[in-house]
């Protein structure tokens, strides 16, 4: 989407926009960062101890494709 569409659209939500690329990773990092600032600052003490954020698969991802989808008709 066009930068105003997404600005104005994240302004109307009270939400954080950021343009950024999965292909580059351009502004990946910047944008988790912004992320982690405006949490409340008890977001992450008051987990209980032990808990994760991270959540956990068994199953792979598949590689290629834009964000690892892979190709069409590919096995």
């Amino acid at each position: 989407i066009p930068a105003e569409q997404g600005q104005t659209y994240a302004s109307e939500v009270n939400a954080i926009f950021g343009e950024t690329s999965a292909l580059t990773a351009r502004n990946v990092e910047e944008m988790f960062i912004e992320i982690t600032r405006k949490l409340p600052p008890d977001c992450l003490t008051s987990l209980p101890a032990g808990a994760s954020l991270l959540r956990q698969t068994d199953t792979p991802r598949a590689k290629g494709g834009c964000c690892g989808g892979g190709e069409k008709g590919s096995s």
